[in-house]
């Protein structure tokens, strides 16, 4: 099966994972490890490797795929 690219909402990444794996559709959100300094404390935190995507494993004759654009974070162009 091949994988898509799926662009979601301005910071509704984890929302859209969540709601599509609701669904057994088989998805990628890579997340690494960032170091910020803000007012001279560093904070470590978790950030989209790929900011506004992620990836979903699904075939075209898949039912789920006309679902996607209706999908709770998904961006639906």
């Amino acid at each position: 099966m091949p994988w898509y690219a799926i662009q979601h909402k301005p910071a509704q990444g984890d929302r859209a994972l969540a709601n599509l794996q609701n669904q057994d559709a088989r998805c990628f959100y890579p997340k690494v490890t960032v170091e910020h300094i803000r007012a001279g404390k560093r904070t470590r935190r978790l950030e989209p490797l790929f900011p506004g995507y992620l990836f979903i494993n699904i075939e075209e004759s898949d039912p789920l795929w006309g679902k996607l654009r209706s999908t709770r974070g998904v961006l639906g162009g």
